[in-house]
C-alpha cells in the first residue's frame, strides 16, 4: 500500500530510487562455515642441494617443507615426518583458521663419508589430518678421496692339477676406494722359471677395480729339473707353480696364488 503511494505521489526517479533501496535492504549476507582442515598439496627443497669436495667432511643441510591447506578451512594442526639418509624427525605445525600454506624447517649436519654415493635421498610427508606425500629430493655429492690401491687379489685357474704339461692362468684384482681421485698404478707379475710381465695401469676418478692376467705352460715333474733351455716347456716342480703380482705408487701391495698339484 505505501509503494503504491509513492507511485502515485513521488516523481519517477525517486520512486525507482526508493525502490532499490528497499530491495538491497532485504538481503541478508551469507556467512560460510568454516570447512574441517584438510592438506592439499606438499613439497621439499633442501638449502644446498649438492656438496663438493674431500669425502668425509660435514655439510649442514636445511630442509624446507611446504604444506598448502584448503581454502576457508577452520585451522588445526599438521603432523609431518622427514627422513634424510639415515636421520628422521617428525614434529607439529599449526595453522589458524583460514590459513592455506605453512613452512616447516629442520637443520642436521650431513657427515660425507669416504665411500658416500653419488646423492642421498630425502623425504618429507605429511601424516594427519591426511596423508600426503612430497616428492623425494636429492642432496648430490661429488666428494674425492686421495689415490690408493687398496687391494690386490690374485686367484688361479685351474684350481688343482696334475704332473705333466699344463697351462696355468692368473688374474689379479686390483681395487681402489670408491670416491678416489684417480692415478697410475705400476704392475709386475713373477713366475718362477718363467718369464713375468709389468706395465702400468690409469685409474679413471671414481674407477674402483682393474685387472691383469698372465698365464704360462709348464711341465710338472715331482722332481723338478733344472730351468728349461730358451724356448722350451719349463721342467718344475709341483711347489714352483704360481703367480705373485706387486703393485707400486701411490703405495705397494702384492698377492700371490698357487694351484694345488698332486703327482
Amino acid at each position: 500500500m505505501l509503494i503504491s503511494w509513492w507511485r502515485r505521489c513521488l516523481p519517477p526517479a525517486l520512486t525507482a530510487l526508493l525502490l532499490a533501496l528497499t530491495a538491497c535492504g532485504s538481503t541478508r549476507p551469507t556467512i560460510q562455515k568454516p570447512l574441517p582442515l584438510q592438506v592439499m598439496a606438499a613439497s621439499l627443497a633442501l638449502t644446498p642441494d649438492h656438496y663438493s669436495g674431500s669425502c668425509g667432511g660435514t655439510q649442514q643441510i636445511s630442509l624446507a617443507g611446504t604444506i598448502q591447506a584448503n581454502a576457508n578451512n577452520g585451522g588445526g594442526t599438521v603432523h609431518y615426518v622427514w627422513h634424510l639418509a639415515d636421520a628422521t624427525g617428525e614434529g607439529d605445525a599449526t595453522l589458524s583458521a583460514g590459513q592455506t600454506e605453512v613452512v616447516v624447517r629442520e637443520t642436521l649436519s650431513y657427515a660425507v663419508r669416504p665411500d658416500a654415493y653419488p646423492y642421498i635421498m630425502a623425504s618429507f610427508r605429511v601424516a594427519s589430518p591426511n596423508a600426503m606425500q612430497a616428492t623425494d629430493a636429492r642432496f648430490i655429492i661429488a666428494c674425492t678421496v686421495p689415490f690408493a690401491i687398496s687391494a690386490v687379489t690374485v686367484t688361479t685357474q685351474p684350481w688343482t692339477g696334475g704332473c705333466g704339461q699344463q697351462t696355468f692362468g692368473w688374474a689379479a684384482l686390483i681395487e681402489a676406494p670408491p670416491n678416489n681421485a684417480g692415478g697410475t698404478v705400476h704392475y709386475s707379475w713373477y713366475v718362477p722359471n718363467a718369464p713375468g710381465s709389468s706395465g702400468n695401469l690409469t685409474f679413471a676418478p671414481g674407477q674402483t677395480t682393474q685387472v691383469v692376467t698372465i698365464a704360462r705352460t709348464f711341465f710338472v715333474s715331482p722332481g723338478g729339473a733344472p730351468p728349461a733351455t730358451p724356448g722350451t716347456i719349463p721342467v718344475v716342480s709341483p711347489g714352483d707353480v704360481y703367480a705373485r703380482l706387486s703393485v707400486s705408487g701411490p703405495n705397494s701391495m702384492d698377492d700371490y696364488a698357487a694351484p694345488s698339484i698332486s703327482c
